[in-house]
């Protein structure tokens, strides 16, 4: 037997999900710019 309910365990995802969305933006930009530069840097030689 588990010490809670379903609906609190997919609560905590929903709620870690919706305070952390804004940084997966971030984080997503910031890996795209990490993936291109390299490839900026060859192109302009």
């Amino acid at each position: 037997m588990l010490p809670f309910t379903r609906e609190e365990f997919v609560g905590v995802f929903i709620e870690y999900n919706l305070a952390v969305w804004p940084v997966q933006i971030l984080a997503y930009v910031l890996g795209i710019a990490m993936l291109a530069s390299p490839l900026a840097s060859v192109a302009g030689d």
